[in-house]
């Protein structure tokens, strides 16, 4: 039982893509040419799996356990078998690419075909490397030089210039989260308001409701809540959970830590959310991202409302983000419970409060 020397040539140089399919979760650099791993051959908390391309050949080499060769000696490993045909038919699987079968004698268009696909399949990925790499190196470079650009944006009136950009709606604060709905949601769009417990059982469902709906209750002042998701919601619903959620609308940058450590004393919180608001400078200006709200949660930060970016803006923005000092899960989370205005802060008790609201609904009673 044989196959074509040409597809099992062209297998071997997928040995990248394959350890990258099937043991992602244990690679710790990847920089195309050149990987290294968690072996997954043997228990390590060091990375010790290399893998190289040697004379255009792709190898690996465990310096844990002293295994070692080529995508074939990977996939007998994982397959737990020293049948050649069956390691072959194994990494196919893993690729998600046609196995031809090693007794039926494949006609010239067939071989061609395959290695046309193995072929483009190599270009792609060696694109992607090249983007990753490209990203990789700019992410690097945002992120050795933000303190520095952060600080360039520095204002001792940076109060006064959010508040230059706080669109005038009413005078009475509890009132600033119907208007800042208002300003955000479309009437209809089913939205979640109330506290974070406030999900998971059919008790709930009614912090589940249209955008003028929350804004009546609110404007009655029957019930004035204290957070928000970023996202709408399907309606019928009684849990907040990323499985119903519809349209993912808004992300919200809150910079925890973006003096280097969490903020204890009244100084540092007040640098603190100084530096957020130059973190919001930056991702207007450098990342051409579209500001919609600025909130004092009444701790240690901001919560800084931007409009969902495109993917690809969206996915270097938390790359930076990560390292920096910026709650990523906060950034991420399409039903984070965030705070609206007026929300007291259970820590220092003091409310929530709009410093710029710029929304992209603009409705008579804003003017």
């Amino acid at each position: 039982m044989k196959f074509d020397n040409s597809f099992i040539t062209e297998l071997k140089q997928q040995l990248p893509q394959y350890l990258r399919n099937l043991h992602g979760n244990k690679i710790k650099s990847d920089r195309g040419d050149f990987m290294q791993l968690l072996c997954p051959y043997h228990e390590e908390k060091t990375a010790s799996f290399n893998l190289n391309i040697k004379e255009g050949k792709p190898l690996f080499k465990c310096y844990g356990c002293g295994r070692g060769g080529d995508i074939i000696s990977c996939a007998k490993l994982d397959a737990n078998t020293d049948n050649f045909p069956d390691a072959v038919k194994y990494a196919c699987g893993v690729l998600s690419i046609t196995c031809p079968e090693p007794t039926k004698p494949q006609t010239k268009e067939e071989r061609e075909e395959l290695n046309r696909k193995l072929a483009e399949n190599r270009k792609a990925q060696a694109q992607r490397d090249k983007e990753k790499a490209v990203t990789q190196k700019r992410v690097k470079h945002l992120q050795e030089q933000l303190p520095k650009i952060l600080n360039s944006y520095k204002n001792e009136y940076w109060r006064e210039e959010l508040h230059a950009e706080l669109l005038s709606f009413n005078d009475d604060p509890e009132l600033d989260a119907h208007a800042f709905i208002a300003g955000l949601f479309p009437d209809q769009s089913t939205i979640w308001c109330g506290d974070v417990k406030d999900s998971g059982s059919e008790k709930h469902s009614k912090h589940f409701r249209p955008a003028n709906e929350w804004r009546e209750i609110i404007e009655s002042r029957k019930y004035i809540p204290a957070r928000i998701c970023p996202s709408t919601f399907q309606s019928g619903i009684h849990h907040r959970s990323k499985d119903f959620a519809l349209d993912w609308k808004y992300i919200c940058i809150e910079g925890d830590e973006l003096i280097g450590h969490k903020a204890t004393t009244v100084e540092e919180q007040e640098e603190n959310k100084h530096l957020n608001y130059c973190l919001a400078k930056f991702c207007r200006e450098v990342l051409g991202m579209k500001l919609v709200a600025v909130i004092d949660t009444g701790g240690k930060s901001l919560h800084l409302w931007f409009v969902m970016p495109p993917s690809e803006d969206f996915n270097l923005l938390c790359q930076i983000a990560d390292g920096i000092g910026v709650d990523t899960a906060t950034l991420t989370n399409p039903v984070a419970p965030l705070r609206l205005p007026n929300c007291i802060h259970n820590k220092t008790k003091k409310r929530a409060s709009l410093l710029m609201f710029n929304p992209p609904i603009a409705e008579p009673f804003f003017q």
